[in-house]
Protein backbone atom coordinates (compact mmCIF):
# COMPACT_ATOMS: atom_id res chain seq x y z
CA UNK A 1 0.00 0.00 0.00
CA UNK A 2 2.10 2.63 1.13
CA UNK A 3 4.69 1.87 -1.96
CA UNK A 4 1.72 2.18 -4.31
CA UNK A 5 0.37 5.23 -3.05
CA UNK A 6 4.04 6.73 -2.78
CA UNK A 7 4.46 5.87 -6.54
CA UNK A 8 1.09 6.86 -7.64
CA UNK A 9 1.54 10.49 -6.19
CA UNK A 10 5.41 10.55 -7.94
CA UNK A 11 3.75 9.50 -11.09
CA UNK A 12 0.65 11.45 -11.09
CA UNK A 13 2.25 14.47 -10.03
CA UNK A 14 -0.54 15.19 -7.33
CA UNK A 15 0.90 18.13 -6.08
CA UNK A 16 -2.74 19.29 -4.37
CA UNK A 17 -2.63 15.51 -3.37
CA UNK A 18 0.13 14.79 -1.32
CA UNK A 19 -0.26 18.42 0.49
CA UNK A 20 -3.61 16.71 1.04
CA UNK A 21 -2.45 13.44 2.64
CA UNK A 22 0.37 15.47 4.45
CA UNK A 23 -1.81 17.65 6.46
CA UNK A 24 -4.34 14.68 7.20
CA UNK A 25 -1.22 12.65 8.71
CA UNK A 26 0.40 16.02 10.91
CA UNK A 27 -2.93 16.63 12.03
CA UNK A 28 -3.32 13.01 12.89
CA UNK A 29 -1.53 13.01 16.26
CA UNK A 30 -4.21 14.38 18.74
CA UNK A 31 -6.71 11.43 17.40
CA UNK A 32 -4.56 8.85 17.47
CA UNK A 33 -3.95 9.64 21.48
CA UNK A 34 -7.16 9.74 21.69
CA UNK A 35 -7.69 5.76 20.40
CA UNK A 36 -5.12 4.92 23.17
CA UNK A 37 -1.94 5.37 21.70
CA UNK A 38 0.84 7.50 23.52
CA UNK A 39 2.92 10.09 21.28
CA UNK A 40 6.04 9.40 23.08
CA UNK A 41 5.44 5.83 21.11
CA UNK A 42 4.58 6.86 17.97
CA UNK A 43 6.34 10.07 17.37
CA UNK A 44 9.05 8.83 15.45
CA UNK A 45 7.30 7.21 13.30
CA UNK A 46 4.70 10.19 12.47
CA UNK A 47 7.74 12.36 11.64
CA UNK A 48 8.73 9.81 9.37
CA UNK A 49 5.55 9.90 7.82
CA UNK A 50 5.22 13.31 7.01
CA UNK A 51 8.61 13.28 5.78
CA UNK A 52 8.17 10.86 3.32
CA UNK A 53 5.54 13.27 2.22
CA UNK A 54 7.76 15.91 1.87
CA UNK A 55 10.41 13.42 -0.04
CA UNK A 56 7.73 12.58 -2.82
CA UNK A 57 6.69 16.29 -2.99
CA UNK A 58 10.30 17.29 -3.84
CA UNK A 59 10.70 14.73 -6.31
CA UNK A 60 7.64 15.49 -8.12
CA UNK A 61 8.74 19.40 -8.21
CA UNK A 62 12.04 17.94 -9.95
CA UNK A 63 10.00 15.65 -11.84
CA UNK A 64 8.75 18.83 -12.97
CA UNK A 65 11.46 20.96 -13.29
CA UNK A 66 13.32 18.11 -15.34
CA UNK A 67 9.92 17.88 -17.76
CA UNK A 68 10.25 22.02 -18.14
CA UNK A 69 13.81 21.50 -19.01
CA UNK A 70 13.81 19.00 -21.68
CA UNK A 71 10.96 21.12 -23.19
CA UNK A 72 12.94 23.67 -23.69
CA UNK A 73 15.82 22.25 -24.79
CA UNK A 74 13.79 20.50 -27.75
CA UNK A 75 12.87 23.17 -28.65
CA UNK A 76 16.46 25.13 -28.87
CA UNK A 77 17.82 24.84 -32.30
CA UNK A 78 21.37 24.45 -30.45
CA UNK A 79 21.78 20.33 -31.87
CA UNK A 80 24.51 19.83 -29.99
CA UNK A 81 24.25 16.42 -28.15
CA UNK A 82 27.28 17.94 -25.76
CA UNK A 83 25.37 20.10 -24.08
CA UNK A 84 22.81 17.38 -22.75
CA UNK A 85 22.32 17.14 -19.21
CA UNK A 86 21.62 13.79 -17.93
CA UNK A 87 20.20 14.59 -15.08
CA UNK A 88 17.04 15.81 -17.21
CA UNK A 89 17.18 12.93 -19.50
CA UNK A 90 14.79 10.92 -17.84
CA UNK A 91 13.41 13.13 -15.13
CA UNK A 92 10.74 10.49 -13.90
CA UNK A 93 12.79 7.37 -13.70
CA UNK A 94 15.55 9.19 -11.80
CA UNK A 95 12.59 10.33 -9.33
CA UNK A 96 11.14 6.64 -8.97
CA UNK A 97 14.50 5.62 -8.35
CA UNK A 98 15.26 7.29 -5.52
CA UNK A 99 11.49 6.59 -4.21
CA UNK A 100 12.66 3.10 -4.71
CA UNK A 101 16.09 3.30 -2.91
CA UNK A 102 14.66 4.85 0.14
CA UNK A 103 11.33 2.84 0.56
CA UNK A 104 14.14 -0.63 0.27
CA UNK A 105 16.25 0.54 3.10
CA UNK A 106 15.92 -1.87 6.38
CA UNK A 107 14.84 -0.38 9.03
CA UNK A 108 14.30 2.70 7.70
CA UNK A 109 11.53 4.41 5.88
CA UNK A 110 9.33 1.64 4.50
CA UNK A 111 9.01 0.08 8.40
CA UNK A 112 8.29 3.46 10.00
CA UNK A 113 5.91 4.46 7.56
CA UNK A 114 4.21 0.96 7.38
CA UNK A 115 3.98 0.76 11.36
CA UNK A 116 2.48 4.00 11.50
CA UNK A 117 -0.14 3.32 9.09
CA UNK A 118 -1.13 -0.22 11.01
CA UNK A 119 -1.86 2.84 13.90
CA UNK A 120 -4.14 5.06 11.16
CA UNK A 121 -5.86 2.08 10.62
CA UNK A 122 -6.03 0.49 14.25
CA UNK A 123 -7.39 4.26 15.24
CA UNK A 124 -9.88 4.31 12.46
CA UNK A 125 -11.59 0.61 13.13
CA UNK A 126 -11.75 2.03 16.92
CA UNK A 127 -13.21 5.43 15.70
CA UNK A 128 -16.03 3.60 14.01
CA UNK A 129 -17.03 0.22 15.53
CA UNK A 130 -20.66 0.04 14.06
CA UNK A 131 -18.88 0.84 10.62
CA UNK A 132 -16.39 -2.00 11.11
CA UNK A 133 -17.94 -4.34 13.57
CA UNK A 134 -20.55 -6.41 11.38
CA UNK A 135 -17.42 -7.32 9.42
CA UNK A 136 -15.24 -9.11 12.70
CA UNK A 137 -17.58 -11.46 13.82
CA UNK A 138 -16.70 -14.30 15.65
CA UNK A 139 -17.76 -16.46 13.12
CA UNK A 140 -15.91 -14.81 10.62
CA UNK A 141 -13.92 -16.45 7.43
CA UNK A 142 -11.39 -13.63 7.41
CA UNK A 143 -8.54 -15.15 7.89
CA UNK A 144 -6.79 -12.46 9.24
CA UNK A 145 -9.20 -12.92 12.07
CA UNK A 146 -9.68 -16.70 12.50
CA UNK A 147 -5.49 -16.86 12.56
CA UNK A 148 -5.67 -15.27 16.12
CA UNK A 149 -6.20 -17.05 19.29
CA UNK A 150 -9.44 -18.34 20.72
CA UNK A 151 -12.32 -16.07 19.86
CA UNK A 152 -13.64 -15.72 23.97
CA UNK A 153 -10.56 -13.75 24.11
CA UNK A 154 -11.63 -11.41 21.71
CA UNK A 155 -14.96 -11.40 22.14
CA UNK A 156 -16.54 -8.18 24.50
CA UNK A 157 -19.18 -8.86 27.28
CA UNK A 158 -22.16 -8.21 24.97
CA UNK A 159 -20.26 -11.20 22.52
CA UNK A 160 -18.69 -8.59 19.55
CA UNK A 161 -15.57 -8.66 18.74
CA UNK A 162 -13.10 -6.28 20.97
CA UNK A 163 -11.80 -3.82 19.02
CA UNK A 164 -8.55 -3.07 21.43
CA UNK A 165 -7.68 -6.60 21.68
CA UNK A 166 -8.09 -7.41 17.19
CA UNK A 167 -6.10 -4.51 16.87
CA UNK A 168 -3.68 -5.39 19.11
CA UNK A 169 -2.98 -8.34 17.45
CA UNK A 170 -4.02 -8.29 14.16
CA UNK A 171 -3.26 -4.80 12.98
CA UNK A 172 -0.55 -3.49 15.04
CA UNK A 173 2.19 -5.87 14.41
CA UNK A 174 4.35 -5.79 12.07
CA UNK A 175 4.22 -9.01 9.43
CA UNK A 176 0.48 -9.31 10.19
CA UNK A 177 -1.27 -9.76 6.80
CA UNK A 178 -4.27 -7.17 6.57
CA UNK A 179 -7.84 -8.52 5.71
CA UNK A 180 -10.34 -6.65 3.81
CA UNK A 181 -11.61 -4.54 6.89
CA UNK A 182 -7.93 -3.41 7.64
CA UNK A 183 -7.50 -2.13 3.91
CA UNK A 184 -11.01 -0.42 4.17
CA UNK A 185 -10.30 0.78 7.30
CA UNK A 186 -6.99 2.64 6.12
CA UNK A 187 -8.33 3.84 2.56
CA UNK A 188 -11.55 5.57 4.16
CA UNK A 189 -8.95 6.85 7.04
CA UNK A 190 -6.58 8.54 4.21
CA UNK A 191 -9.47 9.16 1.78
CA UNK A 192 -7.43 6.98 -0.93
CA UNK A 193 -8.98 4.72 -3.73
CA UNK A 194 -7.76 1.22 -3.65
CA UNK A 195 -7.94 -1.94 -6.04
CA UNK A 196 -7.42 -4.91 -5.03
CA UNK A 197 -6.54 -8.23 -7.11
CA UNK A 198 -7.02 -11.77 -5.84
CA UNK A 199 -4.24 -14.03 -7.25
CA UNK A 200 -5.41 -17.07 -7.21
CA UNK A 201 -2.30 -19.79 -7.51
Amino acid sequence: FLYALAERLLRRMEGEEISRLKDKVSNSMEWICGNGYEATTIDMFHEEMVDLFDFVAALAYDVDSGNHHNHNHNNNNNNNSNNNDNNYDHPLEDALSKLHERLNEENATSDYCTWFLRILTASQLKSHPDRYLPFLSADSTDSSFTSAAAATDRLGNDGTVDLSVFCAREVEPMGKECGMVQVAALAECLGARVVIEYVDG
